[in-house]
């Protein structure tokens, strides 16, 4: 006779709160919490053949995510600068038992951590042009492994977009 497999029920949590603290101002703040139960293939896969062998051990893997972040518009114009606004913003993300594939098995490996820090600017000009100037800070750490050295961890971005003619042709630049 085959077990079932049964799984508990699971309670997320999701909240955001949006405050205009000065006009033109707001200040966003985020918290969500997720799950990712094995699916078939991960827990009875035939690890005999070409695919991955399966864990009937798998653990739910589990998320919680924060963030904060404020938008503002600090000039609008109606001469060559249409407008300026900005945005900044920093997160935080955590997995638990995060299920991955290790010595050709599936397999929940140690926690993981994302912490995020984001800046994007743009600049209206008049004629329908635009400059964005983005900073993006993302750091990972994972209990098993330490500091993930496989992500960039600071960048910037630089772009353009030229109205040419009108709003039939545009050339963007990054």
């Amino acid at each position: 006779r085959k077990k079932e497999m049964l799984a508990d029920i699971a309670t997320t949590v999701g909240a955001t709160v949006v405050w205009n603290f000065i006009p033109n101002w707001h200040l966003k703040l985020n918290y969500a919490q997720g799950f990712r139960p094995p699916v078939f293939n991960n827990t009875t896969a035939n690890g005999e053949d070409l695919q991955i062998g399966g864990n009937r051990n798998l653990k739910v893997e589990t998320s919680d995510a924060m963030q904060a972040e404020i938008n503002a518009r600090i000039f609008k114009g109606e001469r060559r600068i249409r407008e300026l606004s900005f945005r900044v913003d920093a997160s935080y993300t955590r997995i638990n038992n995060l299920i991955q594939v290790a010595s050709g098995n599936y397999g929940n490996s140690g926690d993981r951590g994302m912490a995020s820090l984001e800046f994007l600017g743009k600049l209206y000009l008049q004629g329908g042009h635009r400059l964005e100037l983005g900073y993006t800070y993302l750091r990972g750490d994972t209990t098993d492994k330490g500091r993930l050295r496989s992500l960039p961890e600071n960048w910037f971005s630089l772009a353009g977009v030229w109205s040419l003619f009108g709003n039939k042709l545009t050339a963007t630049t990054t």
